[in-house]
């Protein structure tokens, strides 16, 4: 059943790496040039959020439908559990443009620390569903625990891109 929700994300994954591509060339360039980024990647932030609302509401709204009428009846479970991982896919559609950036930045330690919180959390995660016996509850948890980490993420980006731009801005004003 794993592998049919990884089903899902395939889509999202081929958006998000085009993305990833053609926005870490541009902002490469721009860095190298000592160029603002900020409203760049506040730009594509705000078109992801946009654009993929309402296409992340239908699917958790629908999915368990959706599945069962494509499928057949007997995936609708996987449609309540796609239901389930919806914040947690609309969480990696916006960010996963955006993880170029610990590499580009030198921040990799701390994403490191953030991947290692991540790996514990998911395995409480998956003890809190053993503990209850419950797999709803185990994958409701690593929904919640996928969401609230990419969100750490994304306020790590944004630290970033602001400490760069008054980098960059003290280079300027000292010119």
């Amino acid at each position: 059943k794993n592998t049919r929700a990884r089903k899902v994300l395939r889509p999202i994954q081929m958006i998000v790496n085009a993305l990833y591509q053609t926005l870490y060339e541009n902002i490469a360039a721009k860095k190298r040039n000592l160029s603002t980024i900020k409203s760049t990647l506040l730009r594509v932030f705000v078109q992801l959020l946009l654009y993929g609302i309402i296409p992340f509401v239908m699917l958790m709204i629908f999915a368990p439908s959706i599945i069962s009428l494509l499928l057949g009846e007997d995936w609708i479970q996987t449609g309540i559990y796609i239901r389930y991982l919806c914040p947690w896919f609309y969480c990696i559609f916006l960010s996963g443009a955006f993880c170029f950036i610990p590499e580009l930045f030198n921040k990799q330690k701390i994403f490191l620390a953030i991947e290692i919180l991540f790996f514990l959390l998911q395995i409480g995660a998956m003890l809190l569903g053993v503990f209850f016996r419950n797999i709803d509850i185990a994958i409701i948890s690593m929904s919640i625990v996928g969401t609230l980490i990419i969100c750490l993420q994304l306020v790590v980006y944004y630290k970033t891109i602001m400490e760069y731009e008054l980098t960059i801005k003290t280079l300027h004003d000292g010119k």
